[in-house]
């Protein structure tokens, strides 16, 4: 879990994060997001189609009976819609490293042990990732099919990021707009990408980002723990509410005004 400490914004991050959040700037990603969004879904109509999709399903959502699933609940978050926007992982093979699936004959005269752990850890999660994609190819291929699509976590998310455009943080979306243009020609649309971003704009967003990404980490290091809005289970309350007790008085000599503001209302449970 990252400290405290990383959470913060910068001078420099809160006056870039305040520019690209005013209204015009919000309004140039509206103009983008229009740009963009017909080149989104893919061309596969079995990758578009309507789907049902639980976006809670674990393991404390599940009734299970000799050996079968027998009911599901928290239902709260489901939905329809396009297959490829309910593209998501589970967290086992959440990885988007190189594939190494041996590892190298050098590595038992490794000396830097925090090296070795790397090559470790990717090794490892490429051999899991490797072995799903097997199953799924013969078990669910219509579903490999979608997590081999090019760019079909940036295609959700983009959707994602911009129903979110006038309330939330523009960070991710602008990241997902970047990447598109990036890798435009990924989407095989056949025509030129219809976006830019200047200079200044890029130098802007960098700023801003400074310290965004830890504190995404750090919510994600809490996943099925506690919530970004303070739900944590009965079994954990105790043990979440002391966690977050010393984080809020860090937070005090850490974060300022918005982010403050915000993580102190999130974790006002834990008082």
């Amino acid at each position: 879990m990252p400290p405290m400490k990383n959470l913060a914004f910068n001078n420099s991050s809160q006056e870039a994060h305040g520019t690209l959040d005013s209204p015009q700037a919000r309004l140039s990603l509206l103009d983008k997001i229009d740009a963009v969004s017909s080149y989104l879904p893919p061309s596969d109509p079995s990758l578009n189609k309507a789907t049902l999709s639980h976006w809670d399903l674990r393991a404390p959502n599940m009734f299970v009976e000799n050996g079968r699933i027998t009911g599901l609940i928290d239902w709260q978050d489901t939905w329809v819609g396009p297959l490829f926007m309910q593209e998501r992982r589970p967290q086992l093979i959440e990885y988007h490293g190189e594939m190494i699936l041996r590892l190298p004959d050098y590595y038992e005269t490794m000396e830097d042990k925090v090296e070795k752990a790397k090559l470790t850890y990717r090794v490892e999660n490429s051999i899991l990732l490797w072995y799903y994609g097997q199953e799924m190819q013969e078990k669910n291929p219509t579903l490999q099919k979608l997590f081999d699509l090019p760019l079909t976590r940036k295609r959700r998310e983009t959707v994602l990021f911009a129903s979110e455009l006038w309330e939330g943080e523009t960070i991710p979306l602008r990241e997902c707009l970047y990447q598109l243009q990036r890798n435009w020609d990924k989407l095989d649309t056949g025509v030129p990408c219809p976006i830019s971003f200047t200079r200044t704009e890029i130098e802007a967003h960098d700023r801003a980002s400074v310290g965004w990404n830890e504190r995404a980490d750090f919510w994600s290091s809490l996943d099925g723990f506690v919530s970004r809005d303070g739900y944590t289970s009965n079994e954990n309350y105790e043990e979440a509410r002391k966690m977050f007790e010393g984080l809020r008085e860090d937070a005090l000599a850490c974060l300022s005004g918005a982010e403050l503001a915000e993580f102190m209302e999130q974790s006002r449970w834990a008082e």
